[in-house]
């Protein structure tokens, strides 16, 4: 799937299961710890030995120790099978891996989930597509070349999606603009390197594709005022309160006294032509560019109201 690439300006939030949640889900296994734990000399946790299989949940990764500043040794694919030979005092699971290495407690679970990687309600895909003023019909869904698809813009992109959520196609035919592909040869390609996916319907992984392409397209980078009223805009349809975009303009740089009169025009203009009010921190610095570079522009925080 297109992943965004940003810096996430939110800090982690860090869950440890307690050593009674940990053995009271080895207990439901028939597993057994022994009597003694092992001490670590020089570390501020122990580790009860203790066999058992249990099931990695998305996004398990294991670590060199239990410590998420140590080396991260892999990651473990949902829903397989992980032998576990420990139980650490600081709410970790030692884990076999050919090598021992541990994993956070929350990230195993007694059997597979058997769970899509992300699964909306009928209630929640009528919910996203609400700010799409109007809809392509089933011939103009047709009609679409792979080259006319791949120069639509954001805004023009999302009506076309929403087109097919909204029933006016079927989702498997739906161009990616990311691949050209069609949705169900990109579906196919993603079930092969993550079987997670096969659990989801072709409506489900459409509307997942659809907001993360959604919340890419805010990021930018904007090059004009009218690019960064868009965006706006398009944040003020789709019901974002918050967001963050980039600025890059050759005229204004890195110059703050420039930036200001442009944000002060941009206040303007969205108060005379939606009433909207919104608040603004802004930044000169490096981002992450879709391609993993690094460039460098004004980076903005919005928030509505």
């Amino acid at each position: 799937m297109r992943r965004i690439k940003r810096r996430d300006r939110k800090s982690k939030v860090v869950r440890v299961m307690s050593m009674a949640l940990l053995a009271a889900m080895l207990a439901g296994t028939g597993a057994m710890a022994s009597v003694s734990a092992t001490e670590f000399i020089g570390t501020q946790y122990t580790v009860e030995e203790t066999s058992a299989v249990l099931y990695s949940c998305k996004g398990t990764v294991a670590y060199a120790s239990p410590d998420f500043n140590s080396v991260m040794v892999t990651t473990i694919n949902a829903n397989l099978p992980v032998q576990v030979v420990g139980v650490t005092s600081n709410g970790w699971f030692q884990i076999d891996l050919g090598t021992i290495c541990y994993v956070p407690g929350y990230s195993l679970t007694q059997e597979p989930t058997g769970e899509a990687k992300v699964v909306y309600t009928e209630e929640q895909i009528q919910d996203f597509i609400r700010g799409t003023y109007a809809y392509y019909d089933n011939a103009e869904l047709s009609s679409f070349t792979v080259e006319e698809i791949e120069e639509m813009n954001a805004t023009m992109y999302i009506r076309y999606m929403d087109s097919f959520l909204a029933g006016n196609g079927l989702a498997q035919d739906c161009i990616v603009q990311t691949t050209g592909d069609t949705l169900q040869a990109f579906y196919e390609e993603a079930c092969q390197e993550d079987s997670e996916y096969t659990y989801m319907s072709m409506r489900n992984f459409l509307t997942l594709y659809r907001n993360e392409y959604l919340e890419q397209s805010y990021w930018g980078p904007c090059m004009s005022v009218d690019e960064l009223k868009i965006t706006l805009n398009r944040a003020l349809r789709y019901g974002e309160d918050e967001f963050i975009t980039v600025y890059k303009n050759a005229t204004v740089g890195s110059d703050k006294t420039k930036m200001n009169k442009v944000m002060s025009q941009l206040k303007e203009t969205m108060l005379a032509e939606q009433g909207v009010m919104f608040s603004y921190q802004m930044s000169y610095g490096s981002y992450e560019t879709e391609e993993g570079n690094t460039a460098s522009g004004w980076i903005l925080e919005f928030a509505r109201g």
